[in-house]
């Protein structure tokens, strides 16, 4: 058993790592306070200062903040009160409690209105649900907590819940949505220079990689928020990312980087004097001797770990000692010494209630009765064992009992059935070592009852099992022995690099000594008067350049402020003053009772805000695209999703033209590009080809061209000749021409959707002839053939 710090960084109301000095100065403050807000402001601070290092001090002061709030009626005193109790009772565990404080909270932030402290609560809320696994409402009060925050212009809080809701679908196995919300959060928090938020997300994509098997994207991510934490002096941290990539490590069979990593952590957790941080790193370099066959270094780190806890009267950290050293004498076959680690765990699980932990050592001290020959106490202790297993679905335990219990039982046909059961789970769920066992055991029992064809067939099993143990040793061993290898070379690549640097350093002292004794006052003179032109003709050239590049994008921005002024005073006034006497117009027509024209002005309204609405979409697009404000975040997106959401979106003006959307197609391809970009290439070719399209039919199609999906939008419309379609190709803007029902436009939408095909790594095609119609082919990468070049990559 290991317990690794493995941990995800969750981002409450209150900031993490409180500092004393802060502390300190509140206390101060209120020695001198006499009864009244100010107080109370002050207590509830105290409070939430003192929510991670003393929570006990956060219970009592949030209780004299509530009391005092309630005398005083002060209601945003009391609902930050009750938010500071449900946050102590949620660290403890209490979580029906915590529910009961944050509703209260709730109930009088809603009455106040008070949309600040509203957001930090419903954030809180948020994560007290992804805590129980409830994982809707968590996203639910985590969504509303993100658009207060946005409303509010809140960066830090909007990232803060972008965390978090990029943690609960981590924990639902979906990992584009996951990066997708933490990728956000970075790039909020450095919009800011928040760099405590920037290493939070970093480390947080690390264990997202981590999870999805990228082992590689995992430890970089981490490594780049070990600067950031090392510059904020936040050596815990620092400490639990380096256990982090030692867990990266271990489960590559890299053990000589991951027992670095974990010294490293214990290193820094000494030097913090933090006995938790240190236990942990002692349970995990055990894990690492024992892995390499090292018992005694295995037993030593172990028997530390114990030794730590039981000071701490750390009774949950204890049962994992108990644990790790139950199952290290098990192995070496030590049952005398296994029968006593294991007895006290089993003893402490039972009292705390760990069911999972109860299974595991009652089970392991029926291994340790069939060590020492108590065939019916071994029996007896793997059934109590296998029917907790049961219950709680733990099908390794639930082979293992099996397996024992094969073995002491006296009935053949018992052996039989309990080796029969063990093999049947084993080979559901894939337990390779399981197999072997079973089967080996099946492979005794039809040999004794000379039964050659059963034999033969689970010998086979057996062989076939055995051998994919040895691949899968010998994939780990040769995986072990390449990243010692590495780590060897990057060892030595460093040492060589200070060597070499203090060479060099002794050669440069020794240069300016000779330089310094050989050197006159004239000399000297001329190498500063050198020294000090050549610093003014850089400092010239550098201005020279900046001077050019602020020219560049100066008159970039003129010819991007002209084009937008354009569209403002020309193509979006002319639809706006439309409407300036439409109530007037249909006043008279309502009056006369002439309902045709009524109902023909009706239609020419849900045309002229359809313009309207497509034109301010593209205009913001176009914006923020031309400012670089544009986000670009790839990830998975279904080509059927955005081809249903653009029929259903143009179902209406299609029908007031008489065209025809369709989409025949059926299976459902992914594409890896940045979802609101696609949305948008999708929505301006089809409103496009509508515009050019009058009694005809616009089709959606898509299907696999090598590895890039291509998507086409062809319509029935007027078309275009080649010119037209190289000035398109050609031109950074498009001009734009009028549509078979006269709607205008700016040329904005051609021109966006080219730019952003360019920016998801894709192609655009046009294929026209006057008359008869237009297809525009987009080209775009596919999501499962980028994943596979990706693996591929990282295997290489």
């Amino acid at each position: 058993m290991k317990a690794s710090l493995f941990c995800a960084f969750l981002l409450n109301a209150t900031l993490l790592f409180s500092q004393n000095q802060t502390i300190d100065s509140l206390l101060i403050v209120l020695e001198k306070q006499e009864d009244g807000i100010e107080k109370i402001d002050i207590l509830n601070q105290l409070a939430s200062e003192y929510i991670r290092a003393e929570p006990e001090k956060t219970k009592n002061y949030a209780k004299q903040a509530l009391a005092l709030s309630q005398s005083q009626k002060y209601s945003n005193g009391e609902a930050l009160a009750y938010r500071m109790l449900g946050s102590f009772f949620e660290g403890a565990s209490k979580y029906d409690s915590a529910k009961q404080m944050f509703q209260k909270s709730l109930s009088l932030y809603k009455r106040l209105e008070n949309d600040e402290g509203l957001s930090d609560l419903l954030n809180d809320i948020g994560i007290l649900h992804y805590q129980l696994s409830d994982y809707e409402p968590a996203l639910t009060y985590l969504k509303e907590s993100k658009g207060l925050f946005k409303k509010m212009g809140n960066s830090y809080g909007e990232g803060k819940t972008n965390i978090n809701i990029g943690l609960i679908f981590m924990d639902k196995g979906q990992t584009d949505s996951s990066f997708f919300y933490l990728n956000q959060a970075f790039l909020l928090f450095k919009s800011i220079d928040n760099e405590f938020g920037q290493a939070v997300a970093k480390v947080n994509i690390g264990i997202l990689m981590k999870d999805a098997g990228r082992y590689t994207e995992s430890v970089k991510n981490y490594e780049e928020a070990i600067p950031i934490f090392q510059s904020l002096g936040n050596k815990y941290n620092e400490a639990k990312i380096y256990t982090n990539i030692g867990v990266v490590y271990e489960e590559q069979g890299a053990f000589a980087y991951a027992l670095e990593k974990y010294q490293q952590a214990l290193k820094l957790y000494t030097e913090l004097d933090s006995p938790e941080g240190q236990i942990e790193c002692y349970d995990n370099i055990g894990v690492i001797h024992k892995n390499l066959g090292e018992y005694e270094l295995a037993s030593m780190y172990f028997l530390k770990g114990l030794e730590g806890n039981l000071e701490q009267k750390a009774l949950y950290n204890e049962v994992n000692s108990y644990l790790n050293l139950s199952g290290l004498h098990i192995e070496q076959n030590q049952p005398n010494q296994a029968e006593e680690f294991t007895t006290k765990g089993l003893f402490l699980a039972d009292s705390l209630g760990l069911e999972k932990d109860k299974a595991y050592l009652l089970t392991a001290l029926g291994q340790v009765k069939f060590q020492q020959g108590k065939y019916d106490s071994a029996n007896w202790f793997c059934t109590k064992g296998l029917a907790i297993a049961q219950r709680l679905q733990y099908h390794k335990i639930q082979c293992a009992a099996y397996i024992i219990m094969a073995q002491v039982t006296t009935p053949l046909l018992t052996q039989r059935k309990y080796a029969s059961k063990a093999f049947e789970i084993a080979d559901r769920y894939n337990l390779l070592q399981e197999v072997k066992e079973s089967t080996h055991l099946l492979y005794q029992y039809f040999k004794l009852q000379a039964q050659p064809d059963s034999a033969l067939k689970y010998h086979e099993l057996y062989t076939k099992a055995q051998d994919s143990l040895f691949n899968e040793s010998s994939t780990k061993k040769i995986t072990q022995l390449a990243s010692q290898f590495e780590f060897d070379q990057e060892k030595e690549a460093i040492a060589n690099e200070r060597q070499k640097e203090a060479f060099l350093f002794n050669q440069e002292l020794e240069r300016k000594n000779t330089i310094q004794w050989i050197s006159t006052a004239g000399i000297i003179s001329l190498i500063v008067v050198a020294f000090i032109i050549g610093l003014l003709y850089n400092k010239k050239n550098q201005i020279n350049k900046a001077l050019a590049a602020a020219n560049i994008e100066l008159e970039r921005l003129n010819e991007t402020k002209d084009k937008f002024f354009s569209i403002i005073s020309h193509d979006l006034r002319s639809p706006v003053e439309a409407f300036t006497n439409i109530s007037l117009i249909l006043n008279r027509h309502l009056k006369v009772a002439n309902y045709d024209r009524v109902i023909e002005i009706g239609e020419k309204i849900d045309q002229m805000a359809s313009n309207i609405s497509n034109l301010l979409d593209n205009l913001l697009c176009w914006s923020m695209q031309r400012q670089g404000h544009f986000p670009h975040v790839p990830e998975k997106v279904s080509v059927k999703e955005i081809f249903d959401e653009n029929i259903s979106l143009f179902s209406e003006p299609a029908k007031m033209k008489q065209v025809q959307l369709v989409s025949p197609t059926e299976s459902d391809l992914m594409l890896w590009a940045d979802a609101n970009s696609t949305k948008t290439i999708v929505r301006n070719l089809v409103a496009n080809a509508l515009k050019f399209t009058q009694n005809g039919q616009i089709k959606l199609e898509a299907d696999l061209d090598e590895d890039q999906i291509n998507i086409r939008i062809s319509d029935t419309g007027v078309g275009m000749n080649d010119n037209q379609i190289k000035r398109i190709l050609s031109q950074n803007t498009v001009k734009s021409s009028y549509g078979t029902a006269g709607e205008s436009g700016v040329g904005l939408g051609l021109q966006i959707v080219k730019e952003f095909v360019d920016r998801n790594n894709g192609t655009l095609t046009i294929e026209s002839e006057i008359g008869k119609g237009t297809t525009i082919n987009i080209f775009l990468p596919s999501y499962e053939l980028t994943m596979a070049n990706e693996e591929l990559k990282q295997t290489s």
